[in-house]
Parts: structure tokens; C-alpha cells; sequence
């Protein structure tokens, strides 16, 4: 069985930190979620973390992020699910490489020590 790895930077931490959560009473007992419109700030989703990460981010242009820097956002936002789930699965907030043992099992991150 392949082994699954996830790199946790200090970034993840500081993403997680700046969260929106909120509570969904709307389906069955409710459950938290993450604000969908606005989940690091007021900005767009994307602005906001480019400005998080220290990146350029010209307010005044119709495109304020350049392309590349667009794409880091998506991939750095798109990572925040696993960040989430490896840090309430494990208990921690340390960086490095996390492994996941079974590939079924969403739980089983556990940080590889080498």
C-alpha cells in the first residue's frame, strides 16, 4: 500500500489562524464550516492570501495578481483541506512531512520523523 505525504509549512499555520468559521445549522445537527465567500479575510480569497504570503498584490489593476502568483494561491488554498484535517487528526501544529498510513482512512496522518 503506497504511502500518501503532505508538506506542512508555517504558512498553513498562518492561513489556519486567519480562518473564518462559522456555524451551518441548516442541514441535519448544523456543523462548522469555513466562510465559502471570504474564508482569510475581506479580500478575494486569492488576494488575501497572496497579501498573507508577503506577495505583490496591485489593488488598482482589473488583474491584481500576476498569473503565477495566481497559481501558487489556488494550489496553497486547494492544500488547505488536508492542512485542516492533518492538524485536528494529529494534534499538532508542526511543519514537515506528514505521511498518510491508509489511504482509506482520512485520519491516519502521522508526522514522518526521519
Amino acid at each position: 500500500m503506497a504511502e500518501l505525504h503532505f508538506d506542512m509549512f508555517a504558512y498553513h499555520f498562518e492561513l489556519m489562524r486567519r480562518t473564518f468559521i462559522d456555524w451551518n445549522p441548516s442541514m441535519y445537527n448544523g456543523a462548522p464550516i469555513v466562510d465559502i465567500k471570504r474564508p482569510y479575510g475581506n479580500k478575494s480569497t486569492f488576494e488575501d492570501i497572496a497579501e498573507i504570503m508577503g506577495w505583490p498584490v496591485d489593488a488598482q489593476s482589473e488583474n491584481p495578481l500576476s498569473t503565477d502568483t495566481l497559481r501558487r494561491c489556488k494550489e496553497i488554498h486547494e492544500s488547505m483541506a488536508t492542512a485542516i484535517q492533518i492538524v485536528l487528526c494529529t494534534n499538532s501544529f508542526e511543519t514537515g512531512r506528514y505521511v498518510k498510513i491508509n489511504p482509506f482512512k482520512d485520519t491516519s496522518w502521522k508526522l514522518d520523523k526521519l
